[in-house]
């Protein structure tokens, strides 16, 4: 359910007393390979962890700098569990074995509609912006495996990074806003909460996205 006018108007004093935070947006060319990299594994995993495998992709791989490098790369291993524990290796030195199987589709998905840079990645993503039905009709279901799947909160995610000013209502945001309404939303609830309160107050979406973000993860 929506939240409430007296749930609106908490959750507004609290996003007020809130200075903008940093800006994550990566929509240059050399931001294409730590795009595809982020999205991979930056959800379901502790941020120390999700930091040092993006630091060990850059140490380790210093040459992949391409779709079809890290394509090449990706095709070097056999497709099968062995397979991919030695691919996640390579990539992150980690044993994130269903990461590196979500990579395969990812990338799979983007040869397929011909995202093989961030210029075409950054259009894609951000003609989303004004199609109501995007996710529905391109993204729900088609990048998916087993384990893993491009969910609404990923998407939010990687349109962020591409531009769009929106908010990614994950666990740290959801529980933000649920604190301060005093009771547990849902994550649609809370993005659609706090894009309203962005629209009302004149206020960048990702801003303040990444203030919270960043003051739940530090507690």
């Amino acid at each position: 359910m929506a939240l409430s006018i007296k749930e609106m108007a908490k959750l507004r004093k609290a996003c007020n007393r809130l200075e903008d935070g940093p800006d994550y947006r990566a929509t240059k060319s050399k931001d294409f390979i730590p795009n595809i990299i982020n999205t991979v594994i930056d959800f379901q995993m502790k941020t120390p962890v999700v930091q040092s495998s993006q630091e060990n992709f850059f140490e380790n791989n210093t040459n992949i700098n391409s779709f079809v490098k890290l394509m090449n790369l990706v095709n070097k291993y056999p497709n099968n569990k062995n397979g991919n524990i030695d691919l996640a290796q390579q990539l992150w030195g980690y044993n994130h074995w269903t990461r590196a199987k979500f990579l395969r589709v990812i990338l799979k998905r983007f040869k397929e509609i011909g995202i093989t840079n961030q210029k075409k990645l950054n259009r894609w993503i951000r003609s989303s912006k004004n199609e109501p039905d995007f996710f529905s009709n391109y993204i729900k279901g088609r990048f998916k495996t087993k384990e893993h799947s491009l969910g609404p909160q990923l998407f939010h995610w990687l349109q962020l990074r591409c531009g769009v000013d929106t908010v990614k209502a994950d666990v740290h945001i959801t529980n933000f806003v649920s604190e301060k309404v005093g009771r547990k939303v849902k994550p649609n609830e809370a993005h659609e909460a706090l894009l309203y309160i962005c629209t009302e107050t004149n206020r960048e979406a990702r801003l303040l996205d990444s203030v919270i973000w960043n003051k739940m993860i530090s507690r």
